[in-house]
């Protein structure tokens, strides 16, 4: 609703980034960076083998929002995919709780490491993806015409 009220079109998204819907899995044969490519297939195989793995605890719901979501990611060609991802990590954190270590130190260190390769990985990201400048003023145009 926040989007029909700030922008006047609730399906702004899809007008903006109409030209990143491609074929299924175009990103990976696109895309100039072989490393990205690989991150996006095997990132691709995690969420699926997490949703199988919640169909087959039961929570057919969550299992369902990934194999619902990931098809539509599979059709965005960009550098940004595995952003468009983090709304499933919640629950593929919940499909392989199971292999999730039972010591509380090694769990730790676990999630210790994926915080620190994260901020790698953002910190390298960040520099490479500017909004352009024209964006970014019709970004601040549109928030400053919102009342509250």
């Amino acid at each position: 609703m926040l989007l029909l009220i700030s922008f006047g079109d609730f399906f702004v998204y899809f007008n903006v980034n109409a030209v990143n819907i491609q074929e299924p899995f175009k990103i990976m044969i696109t895309l100039g960076d072989i490393y990205f490519r690989e991150l996006y297939g095997i990132l691709i195989v995690i969420f699926a083998i997490a949703a199988f793995a919640l169909w087959e605890r039961g929570e057919k719901e969550m299992s369902l929002f990934i194999l619902l979501y990931l098809p539509l990611i599979a059709l965005v060609a960009h550098g940004d995919v595995s952003r468009y991802m983090i709304p499933m990590v919640p629950f593929a954190l919940i499909g392989f709780e199971r292999i999730f270590p039972k010591n509380r130190i090694a769990f730790i260190f676990v999630i210790v490491l994926a915080a620190i390769l994260s901020l790698i990985y953002t910190w390298i990201m960040i520099p490479l993806n500017p909004m352009p400048e024209e964006t970014f003023q019709n970004i601040r145009e549109t928030i400053a015409t919102i009342q509250l």
